[in-house]
């Protein structure tokens, strides 16, 4: 790990973390364990974990995470049927780039996916 790397994260869980990490858990893939005390988490590739804190404030401003997909329209259903809403549609960056989208999680965070266009 360099200086930099993202480490950790602590999203907000709302008032339910458990169902917050079932729902990253059907979009995305990513490991959720509850000990109990704490829902904890993993993303797939193993490389950054956090948790879900039910005292933090819904994520409606300051910095949004951009979590990458391979295809954001179908990333954005599998939102949808997991009980998230779609804030923004998957629009193109640039050409060459990529496109984006945003969505909001169960308990409030505002959330966006980046799609690299290869």
């Amino acid at each position: 790990m360099q200086d930099g790397d993202f480490s950790w994260l602590e999203l907000p869980g709302g008032d339910d973390c458990r169902a917050t990490g079932r729902f990253y858990a059907a979009v995305f893939g990513w490991g959720v364990e509850d000990d109990g005390e704490t829902v904890w988490f993993r993303e797939p590739s193993g490389r950054l974990g956090g948790a879900f804190r039910g005292d933090l404030g819904q994520g409606t401003g300051g910095p949004i995470l951009y979590l990458a997909v391979a295809d954001a329209a179908e990333a954005l259903d599998r939102v949808r049927e997991a009980g998230g809403s779609v804030l923004a549609d998957r629009t193109l960056v640039a050409p060459g780039v990529g496109f984006m989208a945003t969505f909001r999680d169960p308990a409030g965070t505002t959330i966006g996916l980046f799609e690299r266009e290869d």
